[in-house]
């Protein structure tokens, strides 16, 4: 071999070391873009009872509590507040049992403290974290929840509009946008009340004019006919009205049947638009904030109505605003923001363990009445 092949071997085998090692060095610390994760940071906090047990185990279970608590938080931010409860049992049995795998890192920010809470006989450890939990992650791990949320994300709707061309127009519209709609006959039934029970969400209501205004077209027979439509979305949950709108429509015919037909498809077809832009954005309000619903509570003393207050801000599910409104007769009145509806509250409200021993005595569209023992 002569020196010039020589040289050349040396070259080549030095060029294959150096740039084996420039590409690992590109590597290793910087990972592809499509690895890196993105996170959330969040602000929890956590309790646990000490009860029997040690400072030091009701300290961890108080964390444990928090960095759970930071979890449903984050959770928050990729799906709505309606959607996390609703999959209450999902999230439990496929998030929670692995918290650790979704926070990369968490840092105290206040406690260990030891506090009384009321309605606890045992005192409680108190703590608060910042959290940084993997969205990506856990956005993986909770595709499920994406199928609940479009579900939530469009109610289920019937349609109580006597007229039939309006009432045609409003279901076609309806089935266009994704909503599911039911057919409910109420008879002389209040029309919320049955869609209660049927797990109908939303009622569409509505009241159709119409008028022949004269001819317009001399010789020819062509009249005009004209239609006034107004339409109501009510909450079936609470009886509320989400959302109204009303239109006017004139149509040209040489035929009174076909043209009163057609004002009334045409001014229900423009109502239907405006009133479907202002239901969306109220059922998203109600995804995340929840409905208004009313709470009556009898039997509780005076001086025990804040320590219940306390009680159900920690323990009841899906609440997520609660107001006194008043005392009267012995009963004490609680406006509610809450995620669900009046069954759904009535059965959290008795499954809630504490020194008050709850007792729901009845509900009805918007409200529930319970007794304290």
């Amino acid at each position: 071999m002569n020196f010039k092949n020589v040289k050349f071997f040396i070259f080549v085998f030095f060029a294959v070391l150096f740039s084996g090692c420039a590409a690992k060095k590109i590597t290793v610390g910087v990972p592809p873009a499509q690895s890196v994760q993105e996170f959330i940071t969040v602000i929890a906090e956590g309790t646990a009872d000490i009860r029997a047990a040690r400072i030091s185990e009701a300290t961890d279970r108080a964390y444990l509590d928090a960095q759970r608590k930071a979890i449903e938080t984050a959770l928050g931010k990729i799906y709505s507040a309606k959607t996390v409860v609703e999959a209450g049992r999902f999230i439990e049995q496929t998030v929670m049992a692995n918290v650790k795998g979704y926070i990369r890192e968490w840092t105290k920010i206040a406690g260990p403290e030891v506090q009384d809470f009321p309605g606890i006989t045992d005192k409680i450890i108190w703590v608060k974290i910042r959290a940084e939990v993997g969205k990506d992650k856990l956005k993986e791990d909770t595709l499920a929840l994406e199928e609940i949320q479009k579900r939530l994300g469009r109610p289920d709707i019937a349609v109580l509009v006597e007229n039939i061309y309006s009432s045609r127009v409003i279901n076609s519209k309806l089935k266009e946008k994704k909503f599911t709609v039911r057919d409910l006959d109420t008879g002389a039934s209040d029309p919320v009340e049955i869609a209660l029970k049927n797990k109908v969400e939303i009622i569409i209501e509505g009241k159709v004019s119409s008028s022949k205004a004269g001819e317009i077209m001399k010789g020819l027979n062509m009249k005009s006919y004209q239609s006034n439509v107004v339409l109501k979305a009510v909450n079936a949950s609470n009886g509320e009205i989400l959302s109204q709108s009303s239109a006017h429509a004139a149509f040209p015919h040489i035929d009174d049947e076909s043209g009163i037909s057609g004002a009334i498809e045409k001014a229900t077809e423009s109502a239907c638009d405006k009133l479907i832009e202002k239901l969306l954005a109220a059922w998203e309000d109600i995804l995340n904030n929840g409905n208004n619903l009313s709470l009556k509570i009898k039997g509780i003393l005076l001086g025990n109505e804040s320590d219940f207050r306390l009680i159900l801000n920690r323990y009841l599910r899906g609440l997520k605003e609660i107001h006194s409104k008043g005392f009267k007769e012995g009963v004490f009145t609680y406006k509610l923001k809450y995620l669900g509806d009046a069954k759904q509250l009535a059965k959290e409200l008795n499954s809630i363990e504490s020194k008050f021993n709850i007792e729901v005595t009845g509900y009805r569209v918007n409200t529930v009445e319970v007794k304290v023992r």
